[in-house]
């Protein structure tokens, strides 16, 4: 009897031992295993042996793409405009053991590291450039961040940068200035249109006066060809006549 008893404890204890080893893990997470208090392995999703009541899962994390949302952060512009910008960092973790060991708190360290690189970034720029340059401005800032995480087992994604708040009297000079430039340009314009039209009506006078010239010229040249014409046309009248010599001298004579 003592013998059947021991032995369905024993199949007992045999069976939990056995269903304990078996540790499944879920799509989308990973697992780290610790044994005595060390790193043993990571488990990855499925079905994990471990070895019950010598190791045990120390951590669960998502392996999914996550989000880190910013809430607006003040920062000083190159050009002294103070600003506040928010954002929102996509994270990923690539190492669980190195999420585990190498960094006490992974959202903070994210955190902080976000932090400083938007205000690191948005101080190298003037402000016109942060309102037109938010592409190249993300990617310096991921590539600042990585520099950190990939130590930690995190792949930083890509960086969002979200509402830039710029302070009220910023805003109003700048409407000044746009409208200082849209004048600018406007009188710029006009002066340009003036000056053509000056030169346009420089150059038809121009060419009215040429045209007027030519035609006196002309007016000229025909005159002149025909007293030539009707010179000629006398002088071979007289030659063709044997009396003309006489009627020459005769007209000279009465004049």
């Amino acid at each position: 009897m003592e013998a059947t008893i021991l032995s369905i404890v024993f199949a007992l204890l045999s069976g939990t031992y056995i269903y304990r080893s078996f540790q499944i893990i879920d799509e989308g997470q990973i697992a780290l295993a610790e044994r005595f208090g060390k790193y043993q392995k990571t488990m990855k999703p499925g079905i994990n042996i471990v070895l019950p009541l010598i190791d045990r899962v120390a951590l669960i994390k998502s392996s999914r793409e996550q989000v880190l949302e910013m809430k607006p952060l003040p920062c000083m512009t190159s050009d002294n405009v103070s600003v506040n910008v928010s954002a929102a960092m996509y994270w990923q973790i690539s190492n669980l053991k190195d999420a585990r060991y190498k960094i006490e708190d992974v959202d903070q360290s994210l955190q902080v590291s976000l932090s400083t690189q938007i205000q690191t970034q948005i101080g190298r720029y003037k402000l016109d450039y942060i309102i037109g340059g938010q592409e190249s401005i993300n990617k310096d800032i991921v590539e600042g961040i990585q520099s950190d995480t990939k130590a930690w087992g995190i792949d930083v994604l890509r960086v969002r940068l979200g509402e830039i708040t710029i302070p009220p009297s910023v805003l109003q000079s700048m409407e000044k200035q746009k409208a200082a430039e849209i004048e600018k340009k406007a009188m710029i314009s006009l002066s340009e249109g003036e000056k053509t039209s000056e030169i346009t009506k420089a150059e038809a006078e121009a060419s009215s006066k040429r045209m007027i010239a030519n035609s006196e010229w002309e007016v000229k040249l025909q005159q002149t060809e025909a007293i030539a014409l009707s010179i000629e046309r006398i002088a071979k009248a007289i030659a063709d006549n044997p009396h003309g010599m006489d009627a020459v001298h005769y007209l000279l004579t009465l004049s």
